[in-house]
C-alpha cells in the first residue's frame, strides 16, 4: 500500500477538555516526567474521508529521514518514513484553550497563556524531528511556548526544554530564541547554565547571521570572568568560513590569551597588530589588546599610547570602549598622573554606568591634595 497516495495524516494530541487544562501558574521546573507516559494520536484519513486512529509509538531518525512507529486500534503497527515534502502532518489543537492561550498572550499573561498550552507542547516536542514542511503547526507552537516562558522568566522549565533540542536540525528561530534565553540566564548570573546552552546551539549554514548576536552574550560571559570558556568560542568562530566577524572573533582569542598569562602565544599574533587599517572596526580592539601586551610587561608609556590610539579611531559605542578607557586610566595611574585618570575613571562612571568597569573606575580615584599642600609637603 503507497501510505502517501491513500492517506492524509492529521497529527492530534490526546482529547483535551478545556476545563481540565491547569492553567495555574505552579512552581517553575521541567515538566518532562508529567506527560512522559502519554503519547500523541494521529488520525488517518484515506482517500473516501473514513478516519482512523493511531498512536505513535516510536520516533527514529536515521540519515535525517524521521520514521514514526504507529500503533493502530486493532493493535497493528505502521512504520511511517517522512520523505519529501509532498506529506503534510497537522496538530489539531484544542480550539478552546489554543484561543484562550492567545488571548491571555495578548494581555500579557504569558504563565496563563503556558498552561493552556502546555501539555500539547510537551506532546509536541519528540515530533520536532519531523521536518516543519512536514509539520508545520509543531514548530511555531513550540517557538511561541518557549517566548511565553522567556517572557514569563520560567527559567527552569525554559532551560529544560532549551536543553532538550537538536539545533542542527531545527530552523534559525530556534537558535535565537535559544540566544534571548541565554541573555536571560546572564542577566540571573546563571552564566554556567549559559555556557552549557551555548555548547548545544549550531551557528552553520544560513545561521551564521546570528553570530553578532552570540559575540554579544560572549561579551557578558567575558566581563564576567568566563574566559577559558568564551576562547573555546572564538578559536571556533576563527575557523568558520562564512563568520562576518571572524577578525573580531581572533582579537578576542588573543585578549583571552592575555586574560590567562599565555603571552608569548599573544605576541605572535599580536605582531599582525601593527598592520592595522585605522578605519576597521575592530581597530580600537586591536589597539587595546596591543596595549594591554605592553602594560603586561609593564611598559606603561607605550600601552598609553596604544590605547589612547583606540580611543581615538573607536567609537563610544564599542562594546570595549569602557575597558578600554578603563585601561588608559591605569596606564595614566602607573606613570604617575593621577588627576588625568581620575578624569578617566569618572567619565566612565558617567557615560557607561551600567558597565562593570563603572564601579571599577570608581575603585581606582585617589585623593589628590591640593596643589599648597603639595608644597608644603615637599618644603618639610
Amino acid at each position: 500500500m503507497n501510505i502517501k497516495k491513500f492517506y492524509t495524516f492529521i497529527l492530534l494530541s490526546l482529547p483535551l477538555l478545556a476545563s481540565a487544562q491547569s492553567t495555574a501558574p505552579g512552581p517553575d521546573r521541567s515538566y518532562f516526567a508529567d506527560f512522559a507516559s502519554e503519547k500523541a494520536v494521529l488520525i488517518m484519513r484515506d482517500s473516501s474521508g473514513s478516519e482512523s486512529r493511531v498512536t505513535v509509538q516510536k520516533i527514529e531518525v536515521a540519515n535525517s529521514i524521521p520514521t514514526l512507529t504507529l500503533q493502530t486500534a486493532d493493535g497493528g503497527e505502521i512504520q511511517l518514513p517522512i520523505t519529501g515534502d509532498s506529506m503534510r502532518l497537522y496538530f489539531a489543537y484544542d480550539a478552546n484553550n489554543t484561543r484562550r492561550a492567545k488571548d491571555a498572550s495578548m494581555d500579557g499573561n504569558y504563565d496563563t497563556a503556558i498552561g493552556y498550552m502546555r501539555k500539547d507542547v510537551y506532546l509536541s516536542l519528540p515530533l520536532l524531528v519531523v521536518p516543519e514542511v512536514n509539520l508545520p503547526s509543531i514548530h511555531s507552537n513550540v517557538i511561541n511556548f518557549l517566548d511565553f516562558l522567556v517572557q514569563a522568566n520560567r527559567i527552569e522549565e525554559a532551560n529544560a526544554i532549551f536543553s532538550s533540542l537538536n539545533y542542527a536540525q531545527l530552523k534559525p528561530q530556534f537558535t535565537l530564541i535559544a540566544l534571548n534565553f541565554v541573555e536571560t540566564l546572564n542577566e540571573n548570573s546563571r552564566f554556567d547554565d549559559a555556557i552549557k546552552l551555548l555548547s548545544k546551539l549550531d551557528f552553520s549554514g544560513e545561521k551564521v547571521i546570528l553570530i553578532p548576536s552570540l559575540m554579544d552574550i560572549l561579551d557578558t560571559l567575558r566581563n564576567n570572568g568566563k574566559i577559558k570558556e568564551v576562547n573555546n568560542w572564538y578559536i571556533k568562530l576563527q575557523k568558520m568560513p562564512d563568520n562576518p566577524l571572524k577578525d573580531k572573533a581572533t582579537l578576542w582569542a588573543i585578549y583571552c590569551d592575555i586574560a590567562m598569562g599565555n603571552l608569548v602565544s599573544a605576541r605572535v599574533y599580536a605582531a599582525s597588530l601593527e598592520q592595522a587599517d585605522r578605519k576597521s572596526e575592530v581597530f580600537s580592539l586591536s589597539k587595546m589588546i596591543g596595549g594591554m601586551i605592553s602594560m603586561a610587561e609593564k611598559n606603561y608609556k607605550d600601552s598609553l599610547d596604544k590605547f589612547s590610539e583606540g580611543v581615538v579611531y573607536g567609537n563610544t559605542t564599542d562594546s570595549w570602549m569602557p575597558e578600554l578607557m578603563f585601561n588608559t586610566g591605569l596606564s595614566y595611574k602607573a606613570l604617575e598622573k593621577p588627576e588625568v585618570s581620575n578624569v578617566i575613571f569618572k567619565e566612565i562612571e558617567l557615560f557607561y554606568p551600567n558597565s562593570i568597569y563603572a564601579s571599577r573606575a570608581k575603585a581606582q580615584i585617589v585623593k589628590i591634595p591640593p596643589k599648597d599642600e603639595k608644597a608644603d609637603g615637599k618644603s618639610n
